[in-house]
């Protein structure tokens, strides 16, 4: 299991989870050319996005929703406050408490 200490890297892994988790469910196995049909270059690894879904699968309903929309729709603060009926702060904040939640879960994973 690969551990990335570094939240500012993790943040750049969910950037391209959330392009792998776009493409369909038959082309992620074996996933290695690192181009999406879009023609969207990923630099991530099968089984790396794998453990971040694992994690991400861990949090409450609310972050799940949260990591999704910012990860793999691309959703900013602004337009995440909008759909999420919450101050701009607030949806920043949760954005930044997702991340580290993922975190702690795969530190705690290779703790383990």
């Amino acid at each position: 299991m690969q551990i990335e200490t570094d939240i500012e890297t993790l943040y750049k892994e969910l950037d391209n989870w959330g392009w792998w988790a776009q493409e369909d469910d038959t082309r992620k196995l074996n996933y290695s050319s690192g181009i999406t049909s879009s023609g969207r270059s990923v630099k991530i690894t099968d089984d790396r996005a794998m453990e971040l879904d694992r994690a991400i699968a861990s949090l409450g309903s609310r972050l799940k929703r949260v990591v999704r929309l910012r990860f793999i729709c691309g959703f900013d603060s602004h337009r995440l406050a909008m759909a999420l009926d919450v101050t701009e702060e607030s949806a920043a904040e949760m954005i930044s408490n997702s991340v580290v939640r993922v975190h702690e879960y795969l530190v705690e994973r290779m703790v383990a």
